[in-house]
């Protein structure tokens, strides 16, 4: 399985290196969800499978279309917020131990390995048909789904274990001398090749809200569109996170009547207001149940614990790394 795991690397390596910007970005996106961000190839400094593929995805891009790279970079609307979270960034750890040499090193680091993927985004979208995109990740997704399923039904999460058992480096959750298996016994919970089954369903509702529009696509076939909704609606239910279910669930309704009658929009949020008003009671009893996953009192623990430590340095941080290091451990 190690020598499976590390060709489907290289692999996607090479489709990095030696493709063109559309194949690229498919193979980072597939190299992004099938390596786990806790796992890595060395471990000082810490360089991951995800960022091997990154930083290849932009060396390349450098190199062979520095023109049109410039001219992206130019244009790309998001300029200004992610200089502010620089500013935000340097200043916090100027305040906090200096602007060391290792300190800029870790600041672009992680500017650039938490943000990069949004201009790796902007540029595929800027130079390529998006539908072709979608197009050819449609079997792999489809293929992504039925691992989750397997999960789901069986209670055991092969990939995972393979995945990260092939690096040297490990730092996740779940221990690899074991089965893994992120079930509940008051709930199905799957995680599939992510962290946590929290980023599993950010991952599946970014995809569903991606495919839902091809319903009215003449170009799709009605019949995959609805295969693929389909899986990813199973597998949503499936991971267990109740906020991407309930952030699809809202995405879908306001997707089948922005067209309508502003008559029929009005009465859609007041038929929604007034079941809310009806099973508020039921919901809060559900969420206040200690052992089922984030109950209320565990948020509210959560909300205070971090009003308290913002308010000790509120302007300007506790510096890199708080929270990964210092609150965690």
């Amino acid at each position: 399985m190690d020598i499976l795991v590390y060709l489907l690397f290289f692999i996607l390596v090479f489709i990095v290196l030696y493709q063109d910007t559309e194949e690229r970005f498919i193979a980072l996106f597939l190299g992004t969800i099938l390596f786990p961000a806790c796992v890595a190839i060395i471990k000082s400094p810490y360089f991951s499978p995800q960022n091997a593929l990154l930083y290849g995805f932009f060396a390349v891009e450098i190199v062979k279309n520095y023109s049109k790279f410039k001219e992206d970079f130019l244009k790309f609307p998001l300029k200004i917020p992610l200089l502010i979270i620089a500013f935000s960034y340097l200043g916090t750890s100027f305040f906090n131990g200096g602007l060391w040499p290792k300190a800029l090193y870790n600041i672009g680091r992680q500017i650039f390995e938490n943000y990069a993927y949004i201009f790796a985004a902007y540029i595929v979208g800027s130079r390529v048909d998006f539908n072709s995109v979608l197009k050819k990740l449609f079997w792999p997704v489809v293929v992504y789904c039925g691992l989750g399923i397997f999960e789901g039904l069986f209670a055991v999460n092969y990939p995972y274990k393979w995945i990260c058992s092939a690096f040297p480096v490990y730092d996740g959750y779940y221990d690899l001398a074991s089965n893994i298996s992120v079930r509940r016994a008051w709930r199905i919970r799957t995680c599939i090749t992510t962290k946590h089954p929290t980023a599993l369903g950010t991952l599946l509702c970014c995809l569903f809200l991606v495919y839902l529009p091809k319903l009215k696509d003449s170009q799709w076939s009605r019949w995959k569109t609805f295969g693929i909704l389909g899986l990813l609606g199973l597998n949503l239910y499936l991971c267990g996170s109740r906020t991407a279910l309930l952030c699809t669930g809202i995405a879908v309704a306001f997707f089948l009547i922005r067209r309508y009658h502003p008559g029929i929009k009005i009465f859609v949020v007041g038929a929604c207001c007034f079941a809310s008003v009806l099973y508020i009671h039921q919901a809060i009893e559900h969420f206040s149940q200690e052992n089922r996953g984030s109950s209320i009192s565990l948020r509210q623990e959560q909300l205070i614990f971090s009003a308290l430590q913002i308010a000790e340095s509120p302007i300007f941080g506790n510096g890199l790394f708080f929270t990964s290091k210092t609150i965690f451990e």
